[in-house]
């Protein structure tokens, strides 16, 4: 569960872009966000929404600094989070796991409390895509973040315009932690992965611990090892894999928004795709 945990953390850490300029508001009016996920604060700024963050977590460096801190996954700061008074509270959760203090003050202040779990990338997508919509933005700023929404989708599409890379052979996500993490069904790069043909050695969902002698006896086709940076050549991890059965393809994916998909998510299908292809040339 620590582990798990840590992952989820690792998700909302950080997220990318903060270079797009937000979108003006002519009237002065508008949502006011709080948002609680680095990488939903990293989608608020690629809609070009940035001006409309009023509270962030410590983590979101996508915004302002000066913006005040409401708080993270783990804690709340509830009067800093009234004296703002925003309209719009975004959170990386689910509605089941949503903390009841917050429904109830939601309610009593008259806050859109938007819940967002970004675990797939379905769930990522579809974030993205429902943003514009709601958020109670005006016409201009609606107009133009679902441009940028748009625009998101089809880097995405363009990645997977052609075709699947595999043909249902078996792959072993693995985080070079200690223990590793393998990514099963239902994640974000288990499903990318399936997208471009492959099929995911682990038959389960989530996120799974795996001791190094499991990595040896996972019936496999390949590995790819994944992580925001490379591995150094003496982790264990290379010893596991350096121990399975003949024509067991190992391969490293790193990518710099492994650990923080969010707007990443058309760069992370580049990455998959570029170490799926090297592997069929060779």
């Amino acid at each position: 569960m620590r582990v798990l945990l840590l992952l989820l953390l690792l998700f909302t850490l950080a997220a990318c872009s903060g270079s797009e300029t937000s979108m003006p508001d002519a009237t002065g009016q508008g949502p006011r966000l709080a948002s609680f996920s680095p990488a939903l604060t990293a989608m608020v700024v690629e809609l070009g929404l940035g001006d409309r963050v009023c509270g962030r977590s410590p983590f979101c460096d996508s915004v302002d600094p000066s913006t005040p801190v409401v708080g993270d996954l783990l804690s709340v700061h509830w009067e800093q989070l009234a004296r703002i008074n925003p309209t719009h509270i975004l959170i990386q959760s689910t509605p089941e796991s949503l903390d009841r203090s917050m429904v109830d003050l939601a309610s009593r202040r008259g806050w859109n409390v938007l819940v967002y779990p970004l675990v797939t990338a379905d769930d990522i997508q579809h974030a993205m895509a429902v943003l514009p919509h709601e958020l109670g933005l005006n016409d201009a700023e609606a107009g133009f973040a679902r441009k940028r929404s748009a625009s998101f989708q089809q880097r995405i599409d363009d990645e997977f315009a052609a075709g699947p890379i595999l043909h249902g052979e078996r792959v072993l996500l693995i985080s070079a932690m200690e223990p590793p993490l393998a990514w099963g069904r239902n994640t974000y790069l288990g499903q990318l992965l399936e997208r471009l043909g492959a099929s995911n050695a682990l038959a389960v969902d989530g996120w799974v611990p795996m001791g190094f002698e499991d990595v040896v006896r996972c019936p496999t086709d390949r590995v790819i090892i994944v992580g925001n940076v490379e591995p150094a050549p003496s982790h264990p991890i290379f010893n596991a894999t350096g121990r399975m059965p003949a024509g067991v393809r190992v391969d490293v994916l790193v990518d710099e928004g492994i650990q923080l998909p969010a707007t990443r998510l058309p760069d992370i299908v580049r990455s998959l795709r570029r170490v799926l292809s090297s592997g069929e040339d060779s």
